[in-house]
């Protein structure tokens, strides 16, 4: 594929043809979920809760997931199910995207859901 380009050299007009590498890449996409899609989904589903947050923010506040910090996911992925929907949430929803990622990069998940926001937009919206 080549495209033209246009330049003006000692007051002339020069077109030629330049050569273009295409280059994609998809790089990661991921499934997110509002705060209140949670909750409807939590009322009519078995879905399964993953706190990727430090001991201290779980304890200090939690939706009842299992707590697997994002430090030791890696080491304790076998804890977490291949057969039902997983949210994944920590504060503020970079570090849950960082977990999915490393999750399913390495071991295959692809029934995991990153809520949008985590802990601060699910108290803000509900």
């Amino acid at each position: 594929m080549s495209i033209y380009t246009t330049r003006f050299f000692a007051g002339r007009r020069e077109e030629r043809e330049v050569p273009v590498l295409l280059y994609i890449r998809v790089t990661h996409f991921m499934t997110h979920i509002l705060p209140q899609e949670l909750k409807s989904l939590l009322e009519k589903e078995e879905v399964c809760l993953l706190d990727v947050r430090e001991p201290d923010e779980h304890e200090a506040y939690n939706i009842g997931g299992m707590l697997i910090p994002l430090s030791d996911i890696i080491l304790s992925h076998q804890k977490i199910p291949f057969n039902k929907p997983v949210v994944v949430y920590c504060r503020k929803g970079i570090r849950s995207q960082i977990a999915i990622q490393k999750l399913e990069e390495k071991f295959g998940f692809t029934n995991l859901i990153n809520l949008s926001g985590g802990m601060e937009a699910w108290k803000k919206h509900l």
